[in-house]
This record gives C-alpha cells, sequence and structure tokens, in this order.
C-alpha cells in the first residue's frame, strides 16, 4: 500500500541484518586502511611517508639487516642502495665490503659478487640465524631437535620427551630400556595401558550382561 502510494516500488534490493550480525558486517564493510610497507599491518591515520614507503613508526627499520631503527636522536638517517633503505652501519659495511672485494677482484683479475648481501657486525649474527636451515622439531613438544635425538615408530623426540601420549605425564623409559604399547596410534606407558584394558574389559562384561 506504501508503495502504491508513492508511486513506486523500493527497497527492493536492500539487505537487513539482525542485530547480532549488524555489527559484524558494517566492519567488514568499511573502507580498508592502507597496510605498512614494511610490516603489512594496517597503519593508523598518522604515518611515516618515506620515499613512497608507508611506515608505522615502529616500522622505520633498516630493510637489509631489518633490526636496526633508521632514527637516530629524533632524526632519520639512512642509505638507499639496491633500493633498500639501509641504517648507518650496514651502509658502510656494505661499503667497505664492496671496496674488498673489488680489491679481491682486482688482484685475482675477475669480477663476482655482484648479487652479494652485506651486514654489519651488529647484524650478522642475527641474519645468520634467520638464514640457517631449520632443524626438525620433536613430536611430543614440538621444539627444536639436537643433532642427537630418540627416532621412536616414526617420531623424532628429545630424550626427555619419550613420554606417554595418554597420560602426558609418565616416561616410557624403565631401567635405561624403552616399554610401551600401542594403542589408536599412541605410545602408552605400562601402567596407562593396563588401566586401558581392564576398562575395555569392564566395558565388554557390561554390553554382554546388558545384551
Amino acid at each position: 500500500a506504501a508503495a502504491g502510494a508513492g508511486g513506486g516500488g523500493g527497497g527492493g534490493g536492500d539487505t537487513y541484518y539482525c542485530a547480532a550480525c549488524v555489527d559484524v558486517v558494517q566492519d567488514r564493510e568499511r573502507p580498508k586502511r592502507p597496510t605498512c610497507t614494511f610490516c603489512n599491518e594496517e597503519l593508523e591515520q598518522r604515518f611515516v611517508n618515506l620515499l613512497g614507503r608507508k611506515l608505522h613508526k615502529t616500522c622505520v627499520i633498516c630493510e637489509l639487516c631489518r633490526t636496526a631503527s633508521l632514527v637516530e636522536g629524533g632524526k632519520v638517517r639512512y642509505q638507499v642502495a639496491d633500493d633498500k633503505l639501509l641504517c648507518m652501519p650496514c651502509a658502510e659495511a656494505r661499503q667497505q665490503q664492496q671496496k674488498q672485494s673489488a680489491a679481491a677482484a682486482g688482484a685475482g683479475g675477475g669480477g663476482g659478487g655482484g648479487g652479494d648481501t652485506y651486514y654489519c657486525a651488529a647484524c650478522v649474527d642475527v641474519v645468520q640465524d634467520r638464514e640457517r636451515p631449520k632443524r626438525p622439531t620433536c613430536t611430543f613438544c614440538n621444539e627444536e631437535l639436537e643433532q642427537r635425538f630418540v627416532n621412536l615408530l616414526g617420531r623424532k623426540l628429545h630424550k626427555t620427551c619419550v613420554i606417554c601420549e595418554l597420560c602426558r605425564t609418565a616416561s616410557l623409559v624403565e631401567g635405561g630400556k624403552v616399554r610401551y604399547q600401542v594403542a589408536d596410534d599412541k605410545l602408552l606407558c605400562m601402567p596407562c595401558a593396563e588401566a586401558r584394558q581392564q576398562q575395555q574389559k569392564q566395558s565388554a562384561a557390561a554390553a554382554g550382561a546388558g545384551g
């Protein structure tokens, strides 16, 4: 009737949401803010615009070592190399190593190392740790394994993690020997295995009595 009185239809394309959903939908549909070039997280209204990079204040960081701040004494200090913003220690280390590489290439009669990456002494340990191959992790605790570990039924474990996978407290090592039973693809300590068997017998007896 209202549509007829108004001379036409309306609202046919409207979408309606319940009170519980409307906030979620509004949040989803609001315009997205730009993201930080360094960390890729959403920016606040105030951010740093540096050589086309939009950055959080805390993300004005060397793009080579990715640890050192480019802000010193309230001022931004950096050098640009290979389209990267470098902190002064990384820039100086890079220049020094380039000179050494050029000198070595001249002495050796050939060039090379054009694609090398250089790090300052303060950053090299951090970078080496980040880039070194990852060791396998323990199946039980998910922490990195040392060179020596226990390989048990396809599980790679620390010696201290040879643990019952049911109660997750009791060691499977008794008197220097590994003792366990497997149930439902889990390694069980002997007390858990015996308790499980006892409960299965009781369940079977109860089922037989009730059948």
